[in-house]
């Protein structure tokens, strides 16, 4: 199981090490393409997450995928990764380092929920609504999800706006459940 606490120690160290040197831009693009491969192959995620592979062949392995292709310092803290047996992390902290070296831009993540698809017209009022509410520059990723019936939902980090009917509906039922009042038909 993936901790948060795990994970932000890890992100922290490693964007401090990344400012310091000054490649956080390099650094979030080679742990973005590592998350990517990770995803794309769960063959090699299982082996560098396997408990019984000695950390050597694993770091082997990761020298010859990413070695060349790869900012050394990730390469490093995959290294890191594998010593302490957290290889499992390195997707998490991919994340959490790209939502943080976003943060320091001044922009923000926002993934847009919508029921129904959105028109480039719409999904730029939505992006400038947003920029003015939060005072940073939001870069939203929008998918569609027609059980929402209609409205959008918005995720900004842990947190979640939902002006859609399905949560309001929701929300309408489980007042009606906390008053007291009962399903038809059941006693």
């Amino acid at each position: 199981m993936i901790s948060g606490a795990v994970t932000n120690r890890y992100t922290e160290g490693l964007y401090g090490a990344a400012k310091d040197s000054g490649v956080v831009d390099a650094v979030d693009i080679s742990l973005q393409e590592v998350a990517k491969a990770l995803d794309s192959n769960p063959d090699f995620r299982v082996f560098l997450e396997h408990p019984v592979i000695p950390a050597k062949a694993k770091k082997e392995l990761v020298g010859q995928v990413f070695g060349q292709a790869a900012q050394p310092l990730v390469v490093r803290f995959l290294d890191v990764l594998i010593d302490r047996k957290r290889a499992a992390y390195a997707s998490a902290v991919a994340e959490a380092f790209h939502r943080r070296a976003e943060q320091e831009r001044g922009h923000v993540i926002v993934h847009v929920e919508s029921a129904q698809p959105l028109s480039e017209a719409e999904t730029q009022a939505i992006r400038q609504k947003l920029a003015s509410a939060l005072n940073k520059e939001p870069q939203t990723i929008v998918e569609v999800n027609p059980a929402l019936i209609a409205g959008y939902r918005f995720r900004i980090g842990n947190r979640i706006l939902d002006a859609t009917v399905r949560g309001a509906l929701q929300q309408f039922s489980q007042k009606l459940t906390a008053s007291g009042a009962v399903e038809e038909g059941i006693r």
